[in-house]
């Protein structure tokens, strides 16, 4: 305290300084260098930091060793971002599909006014966010996580919700007549339409829409003109909602009443680029659906524009040459599909790119399955991602046992077999054009964290624990401590249904990327290359299940296109080289120059941990260490009395370093 005091601080020490100061040199003096030069020496010298880093570097070694056999596996870190910086703005965007609207919070109020035309100028990328939390929480994320990497001005960040009776997700009240509301989540994650009760307030004719069918009308705001310079919209889902993300990509456009704005809801990725438009020519079929509307401009725009499903995407220009260019003065345009289009610059191409990260479960256009082990077979080496990722292809064959054990496997949600949402389906049915296009008309990514390998429901008869389900249930009493229990805020679905695609997170992203490439693409006759044009599958190094770590892993991809570099990595990148690999967030590195990853190799002993000996850093190891400690300890207080009982003598020394504020501008 008098080492404060001589240093200037307090009401005492800034008048005994502007005393020296007058009588040393007659004029005012800053006295900003004298207590920035003394704070140093007091807090912060060399050797005391020498000393407090050599104490963190033995207590950690010491309870590292008695622990490394069995943190095999990251864990996430639960920090949540806080609430200073740029605040959301939540606001409702009306006539999304028809008159009805969502909640969203974004960078400005009222984003789509003519109050924020100089935002939505300066905005070249747009990234919508959202899972089961409110809009304001999912943009606080993305957006904390844009300005980290120096996005603040050119990413806009726009958080999405999706209303329920009990959870209005921002929705002011008194909630607006068309704003869309579900019963329950279950309602929308399952991309169920409006109940029909909606329509006693809000007098809109035409089916009631789906949620993917508004959140794909949110995404066609974010073009031209209304976002001038706007390069690319990334619509990411998490957890639960990357599963109705998942859905989305069967998404079919259904055609509305003539008097309300149909909205554009399939092949979001057909830009202003690729070949010359062509006249289309009103055919009979054309004509029967036109009349008694055709001369309505939105009629006649749906009709145009319908899905045909014959190889020809469709837009209706009305004579604007701009709007289709080669078509001429044609009301209806039409070209060759973009399914083989090779333009794939992920930063340069103007388009729209889905990110699906880490859902419980996916939506299966076929009724093969991947042939799993029983769950009596299961081991910690089962949940180990090195053997999920290296491993050969799954083999997928139809459950012989499914009506047995689990009879209704592939209905909907997680099949194409029972009640399907209408978006989804053309006379009830997902037909193969609606499959093609699925694979083909967008840019995905596929995410799962690499330590997102934990399901409790098949865990807990383990001994010992393993993975990121060491730690028992009934151990846990602290909030601290959910880091080694992850599933208990977000448990994975363990239905017999999602249990056939795969036991966690991390393993069903893979057994569906083995569906796609081996099951499904061959199908359909889609090559290698197309399919991976548009469809990637990758993994997150080192993160679990949790929306911070995953917003701020995301942020270079979100605000630059870096979407294959360190941490996210292919999923095709590994390849089977007869050794087990564990990763942690330190030892992964990325090697550029080979496209590959390189991991320091550690011993798995999930099957054999747990013995209580802890090696040679055991209960004896660290009762040395505190001793050490302690020794050490007492070498920085010797060290503070000697500075204090000098820092008196060097006081007239300090004096002289005084210099008038120009000078220290200077």
């Amino acid at each position: 305290a008098q080492a404060f005091k001589d240093c200037g601080w307090g009401r005492e020490g800034r008048q005994r300084e502007r005393e020296r100061a007058t009588r040393n040199s007659g004029d005012a003096m800053t006295l900003r260098p004298l207590r920035r030069c003394c704070s140093r020496r007091i807090l912060f010298g060399p050797d005391l930091a020498l000393v407090e880093l050599l104490l963190v570097a033995i207590a950690f070694q010491a309870v590292r060793a008695e622990v490394s056999e069995q943190e095999l596996l990251p864990t996430d870190r639960f920090t949540k971002p806080s609430l200073d910086g740029r605040q959301p703005h939540a606001q409702y965007v009306p006539h999304l599909a028809g008159p009805w609207g969502l909640p969203v919070a974004t960078d400005a109020p009222s984003i789509f006014s003519k109050s924020a035309h100089h935002i939505r100028s300066r905005t070249k990328r747009v990234v919508i966010y959202y899972d089961l939390q409110w809009p304001s929480y999912a943009y606080r994320l993305a957006r904390r996580a844009l300005d980290q990497v120096g996005a603040e001005h050119h990413v806009m960040a726009v958080g999405l919700g999706f209303p329920t009776e009990n959870k209005l997700r921002d929705l002011r009240l008194p909630v607006p007549a068309c704003a869309a509301q579900w019963k329950q989540d279950h309602d929308w994650l399952s991309n169920q339409p409006l109940p029909a009760s909606l329509k006693q307030k809000c007098p809109a004719l035409g089916p009631l829409p789906t949620p993917c069918e508004l959140l794909l009308g949110l995404v066609e705001r974010f073009r031209p003109p209304a976002f001038p310079n706007v390069e690319h919209v990334a619509v990411t889902g998490f957890s639960a909602g990357a599963q109705v993300l998942d859905r989305c990509m069967y998404s079919i456009r259904r055609t509305y009443d003539p008097y309300l704005l149909g909205q554009s809801l399939a092949a979001l990725t057909a830009a202003h680029h690729g070949e010359q438009w062509h006249c289309h020519h009103w055919s009979g079929s054309d004509h029967h659906l036109l009349y008694p509307h055709g001369d309505l401009i939105l009629r006649q725009r749906q009709v145009c524009e319908r899905v045909r499903g014959d190889g020809f995407e469709y837009k209706f220009s009305n004579g604007n040459g701009h709007l289709a260019p080669g078509c001429g003065e044609c009301q209806c345009c039409r070209r060759r599909s973009r399914d083989d289009d090779g333009d794939h610059d992920d930063r340069s191409l103007k388009k729209v790119s889905f990110i699906i990260v880490s859902p419980s479960t996916l939506f299966y256009p076929v009724p093969e399955r991947a042939a799993l082990p029983e769950h009596s077979e299961l081991t910690c080496l089962h949940f180990d991602p090195a053997v999920v990722l290296k491993r050969s292809p799954y083999n997928f064959l139809i459950p012989p046992s499914a009506s047995k054990s689990c009879p209704n496997y592939n209905d909907y949600r997680y099949g194409a077999e029972g009640h399907l949402p209408p978006d989804m389906t053309i006379k009830g049915n997902i037909t193969e054009a609606t499959q093609r296009r699925a694979l083909l008309a967008h840019h995905v990514l596929y995410i799962a964290g690499s330590a997102d390998v934990c399901n409790w429901q098949l865990q807990k008869s383990f001994s010992p624990q393993c993975g990121q389900c060491k730690k028992h249930r009934n151990s846990i009493s602290h909030s601290w401590m959910k880091a080694d229990a992850v599933d208990m805020a977000s448990p994975v679905v363990s239905t017999c249904g999602a249990m056939k695609q795969g036991t966690t997170r991390l393993e069903r992203i893979r057994v569906y990327k083995d569906m796609i490439q081996g099951v499904l693409a061959p199908r359909l006759a889609v090559s290698v290359e197309q399919l991976h044009r548009h469809r990637k599958f990758m993994t997150l190094v080192g993160v679990g299940h949790d929306d911070f770590d995953v917003a701020h892993k995301l942020s270079r991809c979100w605000a630059y296109g870096h979407c294959s570099s360190h941490p996210l990595a292919s999923m095709d990148d590994f390849q089977d080289q007869g050794q087990l690999l564990i990763w942690t967030a330190a030892d992964e590195v990325r090697d550029l120059s080979s496209g590959r990853l390189r991991t320091e190799r550690l011993k798995y002993s999930g099957a054999e941990a747990g013995s209580g000996s802890g090696g040679m850093f055991g209960l004896s190891g660290v009762v040395i260490a505190g001793v050490i400690a302690s020794v050490l300890l007492a070498v920085p207080l010797y060290w503070l009395a000697r500075k204090e009982k000098n820092l008196r003598s060097g006081s007239r020394q300090l004096e002289t370093e005084l210099v008038s504020e120009e000078e220290y501008s200077t």
